[in-house]
């Protein structure tokens, strides 16, 4: 009976002992692995409430329809690859979203951003390369990130309260002067569109591949028929607004673009040089000259570019190429009126490696209206 009963209670300790091991374990356990949810971490950590929204057939997510994913797939194709909350893009095209965190981490990005181009003013190496943008202080500083620092106002939204809109302000309505003629049979001028990507010039040369751009513009055959005459040539360019790429559009807005840019306003001002060159009966170039270097604000057009000269110098034909395109798209005026300081030569870079920026051409020629 004492046998027994000396098992018995042996049993009930170890137990009792068993128990506490098990609460300690649970413990440490508890407060060893707290979770990280921030950031990039809300889509991509088991535990994290964004986790079977990102990737709901993982396992422990059953692949149920979970915030508009249905049957363990989210949707992230076309446009949605960058606007849906838990695609890949989306963190880089917001990175200041509540869901991505929009915090500074080491090797020069944000959280869910890629910053090699400083494409974000929440990019550590954004100041440094664009010194004089909004949010950019003289010694350094970059308000977006420190926005309580001494100079900055105190959040990104004092800095820029236009944050994502394409033209604050509203696009500018520009001017043109009207054409006009003393006979009543001429011809309207002559008109055809380009849009090129990036640091992409205009070269009838190269343009066999440019999408959104005139097929009278696409080859030099062609080109030299569109500045075809007599004695008379006049050219003006007429910059068209930077071109946003918006809905399920194709990302093959234009040559050479291959995503979406970030959202920054876009330009107000081209700076562009205009280069002429003659063509032979062979359709070979010969360079002839710059025209001039032109600076011309969105819906209007640059003054009227005389090349008759040009053409008694190559009777076989000219054609024209638009070289050295810069942007005023970086500048953010904290008065937010449609750029109108931002005019010095500072205030021009090359255009975004994602963007595009888009001219009409305008010629005046023997039998058409002329402009001045």
């Amino acid at each position: 009976m004492m046998q027994k009963t000396f098992i018995l209670t042996l049993m009930f300790f170890t137990l009792i002992l068993s128990g506490c091991q098990e609460k300690t374990v649970a413990k440490k356990s508890s407060s060893g692995n707290s979770l990280v949810c921030s950031g990039q971490a809300y889509w991509t950590t088991p535990g994290c409430t964004g986790y079977c929204q990102y990737q709901p057939t993982a396992a422990g997510c059953g692949g149920t329809t979970t915030g508009g994913t249905t049957g363990g797939a989210l949707n992230c194709s076309g446009n949605a690859y960058w606007t849906t909350a838990g695609c890949a893009g989306f963190c880089s095209n917001y990175p200041s979203n509540s869901a991505c965190g929009g915090t500074t981490t080491t090797g020069g990005s944000t959280t869910g951003a890629t910053c090699t181009t400083a494409s974000s003013p929440l990019c550590s190496n954004y100041c440094s390369t664009f010194p004089s943008a909004l949010g950019c202080l003289p010694n350094g500083t970059n308000c977006w990130i420190s926005p309580s620092a001494a100079g900055c106002p105190g959040s990104s939204t004092a800095l820029n309260p236009q944050w994502g809109k394409h033209y604050p302000g509203g696009e500018p309505s520009g001017s043109c002067s009207q054409t006009y003629s003393n006979s009543t049979s001429a011809l309207p001028v002559r008109q055809a569109t380009i849009t090129a990507a990036s640091t992409y010039g205009y070269n009838p040369l190269t343009a066999s591949n440019y999408l959104n751009t005139s097929a009278m513009l696409l080859n030099v055959q062609s080109a030299k028929t569109f500045f075809m005459t007599d004695s008379l040539l006049k050219v003006r360019v007429k910059v068209k607004p930077q071109q946003e790429l918006t809905g399920n559009a194709s990302p093959l807005f234009c040559y050479g673009r291959v995503r979406p840019g970030a959202r920054i306003p876009g330009y107000t001002l081209l700076r562009y040089d205009v280069k002429v060159y003659g063509v032979s009966a062979s359709n070979s170039l010969s360079y002839l000259g710059t025209a001039g270097t032109f600076t011309t604000g969105v819906n209007s057009c640059s003054q009227a570019i005389d090349l008759s000269y040009f053409k008694e110098v190559s009777p076989t034909g000219v054609v024209i190429t638009i070289d050295n395109v810069k942007a005023n798209q970086n500048c953010w005026p904290s008065s937010y009126n449609g750029y109108a300081s931002c005019t010095s030569d500072s205030h021009f870079t090359a255009v975004r490696s994602f963007d595009c920026w888009g001219v009409d051409l305008e010629v005046a020629a023997d039998g058409t209206k002329t402009f001045d």
